[in-house]
């Protein structure tokens, strides 16, 4: 082997705020939620008062929201810890945020106390689940922080193989980090290779269908245009529902007899129906119908007219 490592300043950029496809992932890859599940625990702290709407794609912050995020962050940490983002200014709704500068233990203690009287009793997933919305929020309101990033590299000559990695080992400025850990993967420690002197390669099988996660799969559907914010978590509900998908232990979508089989039917005999390109050209009719700039009978009625020439 040959280990090679460098060290580089580098800016760790903030997280954005949390939309829904955000907190979808980031739920199934920290508190190991799927995505009918966090619905759940969302609807229940937004009808309690304690979130945004939480059926939107929006990253808009609004200066309410940007309030909150400032009283907190001054208060715990200080005014030079501040820096406000707006993010994206259109949309209807904005992202998915706390409604009130409380962390998870100060909303325990007013519950607690009395203070705060919610009509249903929040569980402990429950807690989970704001504490990941509120601090991912914050950190979306602070500076970006300055990290130190170590990169190696390891070669086996013999059989022409070569790796490069590389991950943060420290932070120079925490910024962001202060309320937000690094993305998945890194930890702030240097790493350590070790190096044998007679390596021996381990040869496995490497599957050829790349499996996800219910976070994984929302974010896949959202860069292919497929769905909308409140249909996420049902289209996963409803795969898994009829057996098309069964979860792993590793919380993996693992595609069933049953889907493969109606997946090859549909694709055969519907292929221009079921296509990921009809799919997102309904999706862009139906934002052009909102708009104004399309009649929606007119829509209709082709739609229509294509389906009464199906065999």
């Amino acid at each position: 082997f040959k280990q090679k490592t460098a060290y580089e300043i580098s800016l760790g950029l903030v997280g954005s705020e949390m939309c829904i496809r955000d907190r979808l992932r980031e739920a199934s890859r920290l508190l190991r939620l799927n995505a009918t599940q966090t619905m759940a625990l969302a609807q229940d702290l937004f009808e309690l008062g304690f979130i945004t709407y939480h059926r939107t794609d929006s990253t808009r912050v609004s200066d309410a929201g940007i309030g909150v995020a400032k009283t907190y962050i001054t208060e715990k940490f200080g005014a030079e810890y501040f820096k406000p983002r707006t993010w994206m200014k259109e949309g209807a709704h904005e992202c998915i945020r706390p409604t009130r500068p409380m962390d998870q233990d100060k909303l325990r203690e007013l519950i607690r106390e009395g203070i705060l009287r919610p009509v249903k009793a929040l569980t402990a997933w429950h807690y989970r689940l704001y504490d990941l919305i509120f601090r991912r929020f914050v950190a979306s309101q602070m500076p970006e922080a300055e990290v130190v990033k170590q990169r190696y590299a390891v070669e086996i000559p013999e059989l022409g193989l070569r790796k490069e990695m590389e991950h943060y080992v420290e932070a120079a400025r925490k910024g962001f980090l202060e309320m937000w850990t690094m993305p998945m993967g890194s930890r702030l420690q240097p790493c350590k290779v070790k190096v044998k002197k007679e390596p021996r390669p381990i040869i496995r099988k490497v599957p050829t269908v790349t499996l996800f996660t219910d976070g994984e799969l929302v974010q896949l559907m959202k860069e292919r245009g497929i769905g909308r914010p409140s249909t996420y978590a049902k289209i996963i509900d409803v795969l898994k529902k009829r057996l098309y998908v069964q979860e792993s232990r590793r919380g993996k979508l693992v595609p069933m007899p049953r889907g493969i089989r109606i997946y090859q039917h549909l694709k055969e005999h519907y292929e221009d129906f079921v296509s990921e390109e009809r799919t997102r050209k309904l999706e862009a009719l139906m934002d052009a119908v909102e708009r104004g700039e399309v009649d929606y009978q007119e829509v209709l009625r082709e739609l229509y007219e294509e389906i009464k020439r199906l065999p």
